[in-house]
């Protein structure tokens, strides 16, 4: 049986606005150790389903993965060549347990599977049961 769904990932962290980019890495700069990775996505997808429990996902959106580091002089960089913007997907698998739904994807952006990010879900679904017909049957 074939489906669809919509998918939304936000990152949750309140990081502040990098004050500048290192241009892909022109500039020298010295770092604290301290990282921040950020990733935003929207996905529409198809899904097929291989028995009552499982299905096979694909997904495809746009997406956002902002990486930023901290410098000794507290300044925050955006480090341009780890960042990226703009098509996004996704392969996985889908655990149906009734309203309550799991799920395990492989997501990049723009084909850069050196980035690739494993994700795990949580999800509601909305079942729609189509009513019963009663057949007539005329003589």
């Amino acid at each position: 049986t074939w489906g669809w769904f919509v998918s939304a990932a936000f990152g949750l962290d309140k990081r502040p606005k990098p004050n500048r980019s290192d241009d892909y890495g022109t500039s020298n700069y010295y770092f604290t150790g301290s990282k921040t990775t950020s990733r935003t996505s929207v996905q529409a997808g198809t899904m097929y389903r291989i028995n009552y429990l499982l299905a096979v996902k694909a997904a495809i959106g746009y997406g956002v993965r902002s990486v930023d580091y901290t410098t000794m002089e507290n300044e925050i960089i955006n480090i341009s060549d780890q960042t990226f913007k703009g098509l996004d997907y996704s392969v996985g698998l889908h655990l149906d347990m009734g309203e309550v739904d799991f799920s395990l994807d492989l997501s990049t952006i723009g084909f850069r599977f050196k980035y690739s990010e494993l994700k795990f879900g949580l999800g509601y679904s909305f079942k729609i049961k189509k009513p019963y017909k009663k057949k007539e049957y005329k003589l």
